[in-house]
């Protein structure tokens, strides 16, 4: 057996598959404050036998929750003379330049731990200057005083060269092993001082954190019988071995949300839909993201809470938006929804667990969209009454309207932001989001997705099989996945096949060793390369350019120069004669899995009227009144069935709200797939498969 656990910030997910059998399980429990608790306690209500499983694929956010509360390690940073304050300067650029009130964020080292050392290489890795190891023990003597859990090594120009971060990365191992220890150059080597150092740090902030959670996780899993493979889900979508991701936690800060992502690209080959926006929607975040001609956006750089970082990592959208997400009146009078989260612990009002704030759940229930007697499949009895009065007295009152209403007013907030957040992935990166259908996954995903697809205008809703597990799903289907990179700025007229081939075949080496220590068999690997591009002497624009038929002949890089311009064009809606120079070289290291495959569900007969179980009022906002809705079992339904809405498609985690005139039809592989129709009446048909 297998079996994938994904950590949410309300939820904790899980995903078995048994291979003798093809048999695919799914389950959840609420996540616990020590997240590894809730990993056990959804494998003990599973009942896994943990003696059969030789694989599990874990995703968790406990490292981007760090950086969010600010509440990594203590951390400090070692680097070239006269460069101590390259975080503190970052871009000097304003995100935001309009924002009179904007802050830069906090460094996460501050000033009196930042050391320098006497040492020098030049852009070209020939060493300037030698390591002045006395330096090195000054600084260990320094963070040793100041109580430093971990320290990030970055020096000038180590992309090229990194003997000094070697020798600094010995001498801390043998006088100072209690420390964690990042060298810069082992998370990527790539030019870009402020980013690459960044990244080195945030690396060190979250490691002591991230790896004795792992480490706790290991040992109590072993405890309970289980003595196999871990494997950790990358922000870019495959997965990394244990041992990774103990040394470098930054490549997780994803995991979670990736993994919904990574799903929904084996999804799009499985039934021919190749445009997909990801509506990843869980009880504190809202998570987007693209799946363009069946692939996902992978970029090599991100923002993460204002620090830029130099890492590959699936192009996610966020924001607080979901089930959990609490809504209050604020100081001008006006009604806002998130993005603080009641999460699981205590949760929204009606779970009975302590909670004070109304929140969107509550709002679903007081609206008759929620069976306050079938919320986890009937484990957890949801309480109408403290989620009514609540709305009503913090809420409705203070804006003089009844609850219902105000409970529309939530879902209308929360809506908007969700929808603000598709286009910003979308119309915002110059696609237009009628060429996509809409899938939505995540316990509150498929909530939203018939109104948030007729907000955009998205004329198709895809609805998966165990929404709510989705992401762990994903992290079940992914392969093994290493990422190398090297900066090398060529002129591309002026490279030959052969300097091309050598930087890849040394790239490609790293690969080999790594998915040796994986035990990936030599059938089953993969190389891909690609090359970073920009115009001669363009800054912070380049484009990556796969690499599909090699780079030996005069023709191959003129095509290659002409893929450039196309991309380039499209991305930044220009291209000029300029001459154009190589970057950076990229490659992806495959190590393919065995993955259970989608399976068919059995086919019915159009009508799915056998598949009621009640019919409940629901008031509908875009009516501004109560709607007689029938509710449909989704275990019931066929492949081939169809209903059209108003209706509720219910099952144990998750809730599909269909709004008057949407279409729904039962998918080959048992997912949903709904037409939506549009406000003026029409249904529009989704380009999903252009």
């Amino acid at each position: 057996m297998r079996f994938a656990v994904d950590v949410g910030g309300t939820f904790t997910d899980l995903i078995s598959w048994d291979l003798r059998s093809g048999e695919v399980r799914s389950n959840k429990t609420l996540t616990m404050i020590e997240p590894s608790q809730g990993v056990l306690d959804v494998i003990r209500k599973e009942r896994l036998p943990l003696g059969d499983v030789n694989l599990f694929v874990h995703g968790t956010t406990l490292g981007i929750n760090a950086v969010l509360e600010k509440k990594g390690a203590s951390t400090g940073l070692i680097t070239t003379k006269g460069f101590r304050d390259v975080i503190e300067i970052a871009r000097m650029d304003r995100p935001d330049m309009y924002n009179i009130l904007y802050q830069k964020p906090p460094t996460l080292v501050p000033r009196h731990l930042r050391m320098e050392v006497d040492e020098r290489i030049n852009a070209h890795g020939g060493v300037l200057r030698p390591l002045e190891g006395a330096g090195v023990a000054d600084a260990i003597h320094w963070f040793r005083r100041h109580k430093v859990q971990a320290v990030a090594v970055c020096l000038l120009h180590s992309y090229a060269n990194p003997v000094h971060e070697e020798e600094i990365g010995e001498i801390f191992a043998k006088e100072a092993p209690e420390i964690y220890v990042t060298l810069s150059h082992r998370i990527l080597r790539e030019y870009s001082e402020y980013e690459r150092t960044m990244s080195a740090v945030m690396n060190s902030y979250i490691q002591p954190k991230v790896q004795d959670y792992l480490d706790h996780l290991q040992e109590n899993l072993q405890n309970e019988g289980f003595s196999q493979r871990i494997l950790l889900l990358r922000s870019s979508g495959g997965a990394m071995s244990f041992t990774e991701a103990r040394e470098s936690p930054i490549f997780t800060l994803m995991s979670g949300p990736a993994g919904g992502v990574l799903g929904a690209s084996r999804l799009s080959a499985a039934t021919g839909l190749q445009n997909l926006i990801t509506a990843d929607g869980g009880g504190t975040s809202f998570d987007v993201s693209l799946i363009v001609k069946g692939q996902p956006r992978v970029v090599s750089e991100t923002m993460i809470d204002g620090y830029k970082l130099l890492l590959p990592i699936m192009d996610i959208r966020s924001i607080g938006a979901g089930g959990g997400s609490i809504a209050s009146i604020d100081a001008g009078g006006a009604l806002q929804v998130g993005p603080e989260s009641a999460g699981g612990n205590p949760g929204p009002i009606c779970y009975g667990r302590g909670g004070k704030q109304p929140t969107v759940t509550d709002a679903a229930l007081c609206m008759g969209l929620l069976d306050p007697k079938y919320f986890l499949g009937g484990e957890m009895q949801l309480n109408y009454e403290s989620a009514s009065a609540a709305i009503n007295s913090k809420i409705a009152e203070p804006l003089g309207l009844d609850t219902r209403r105000a409970s529309g007013g939530i879902f209308a907030i929360v809506e908007t932001k969700m929808a603000g957040a598709i286009r910003e992935i979308t119309v915002e990166k110059g696609f237009d989001p009628r060429d996509f259908a809409l899938l939505a996954f995540g316990g509150s995903g498929p909530f939203f997705a018939c109104n948030l697809a007729r907000k955009c205008e998205i004329g198709k809703v895809v609805i998966p099989v165990a929404p709510a597990n989705f992401s762990a799903m994903g992290m079940l289907l992914s392969d093994l996945v290493h990422h190398y990179s090297q900066t090398m700025i060529l002129d591309l007229k002026a490279a030959t096949a052969g300097k091309i081939d050598s930087i890849f075949r040394e790239l490609e080496s790293l690969g080999r060793s790594a998915l040796d220590s994986d035990g990936i068999s030599a059938e089953r690997r993969e190389f891909h390369r690609s090359i970073d591009m920009r115009y001669f002497g363009q800054g912070g624009h380049s484009v990556t350019v796969p690499l599909t038929g090699g780079t030996s002949t005069a023709e191959q890089r003129q095509g290659l120069e002409a893929t450039f311009h196309q991309m380039h064009e499209s991305t930044y809606g220009h291209r000029t004669d300029e001459p154009v120079q190589i970057v950076h070289f990229r490659l992806q290291a495959v190590g393919r899995v065995e993955n259970p495959d989608f399976r068919p569900l059995r086919s019915g007969r159009d009508d799915a009227s056998h598949a009621i179980k009640q019919q409940r009022d629901v008031y509908w906002r875009e009516l501004d009144r109560v709607v007689p809705f029938p509710v449909y079992d989704r275990a019931k339904l066929l492949a081939g069935n169809s209903l059209t809405g108003p209706a509720i498609v219910e099952e144990a985690t998750a809730t599909s709200v269909l709004g008057p005139g949407d279409q729904l039809t039962v998918g080959t592989y048992g997912d949903l797939i709904i037409e939506i129709a549009q406000p003026s009446g029409g249904v529009r048909n989704g380009s999903s498969t252009d």
